[in-house]
């Protein structure tokens, strides 16, 4: 019986995500380095599908995926995640269906929803309410699988509509989904139905948010966050703001915040500011109100 075995992917950025130096000028040098060892070291390659949190430097996920598919023709190659909302799902399926055949099978679909509002309305698309924009999203999968198993394919939904739609060279194999999400109520019931691997950020246990908690009230350090993210957080007071981001720090000037360029954090301005002690209070009563969140 073979053993369990664990693979590794990079992650290069499309821009400036408030983690590694970008420099405009000399980025595609830069990737170029990175990606010539990370290729030899990685099973696979992955690039996010973000326009801008603000003003920041930043590629196209698909134009990054693609000019990656040219020069790496090993690793695996993946989105983490693409937005529903940006592209119709028939275009995305044919898109998806074309570099899944020539790349030779090697494409890692992720899919999600989408939820950076501030991005939505810079880019002129509507942002719907989350159950909405999940609802969008089982069917954007629905029309995507249907382009790739069936010629012609139809398909008539309260969102999309395709007629006699030809999708060729259709793929053979089908990219492998994984759907992007943690909602309990509506996003995980979308990756159970479809997915085939499943993404989510750093997001414990129930118990282990309590335990979180607990430490809030101990050492004064935050643990948990009302999205469901765990991570050690640093004193002083929590910015909250309304797009579901969570800023530790003193200040918006001071601040750092989690999975997010500082860009992201500015775009949207604070929110709400919170002592820890108080937070702490508000993630105990989220947490009973909704075990962990229900979008």
């Amino acid at each position: 019986m073979s053993s369990p075995r664990m693979e590794f992917g990079y992650h290069p950025p499309s821009g400036d995500r408030g983690f590694e130096i970008i420099r405009p000028r000399e980025f595609m040098s830069d990737l170029h380095r990175a990606l010539d060892v990370a290729s030899q070291s990685f099973g696979s390659l992955w690039v996010s599908d973000h326009f801008a949190y603000k003003d920041e430097f930043r590629i196209e996920c698909w134009t990054h995926l693609a000019w990656i598919a040219a020069r790496y023709p090993g690793p695996d190659l993946g989105t983490i995640v693409m937005s529903n909302s940006f592209r119709h799902p028939s275009l995305m399926a044919k898109m998806a269906a074309s570099i899944q055949w020539m790349m030779s099978g090697r494409l890692i679909l992720g899919y999600g929803a989408g939820w950076y509002e501030n991005e939505y309305r810079a880019y002129g698309f509507d942002y719907p309410p989350p159950r909405i924009r999940i609802e969008m999203l089982e069917e954007g999968i629905q029309v995507m699988k249907a382009m790739w198993r069936d010629a012609p394919a139809n398909f008539a939904g309260k969102y999309y509509r395709i007629d006699d739609a030809f999708c060729e060279p259709r793929p053979d194999p089908p990219p492998i989904l994984l759907i992007g999400g943690a909602g309990e109520k509506y996003t995980l019931r979308v990756v159970a139905r479809h997915a085939d691997w499943w993404n989510d950020l750093v997001r414990p246990a129930a118990d282990l948010l309590f335990a979180s908690v607990s430490k809030v009230y101990g050492d004064r350090v935050l643990g948990a966050v009302l999205t469901g993210m765990g991570m050690d957080g640093a004193e002083g007071s929590v910015l909250i703001r309304k797009s579901g981001g969570l800023v530790f720090g003193e200040s918006e000037e001071t601040a750092t915040i989690y999975g997010m360029p500082r860009a992201a954090m500015a775009a949207g301005g604070i929110d709400a500011e919170f002592p820890l002690s108080e937070m702490a209070h508000a993630i105990v009563s989220k947490l009973r109100r909704s075990k962990i969140g229900a979008a």
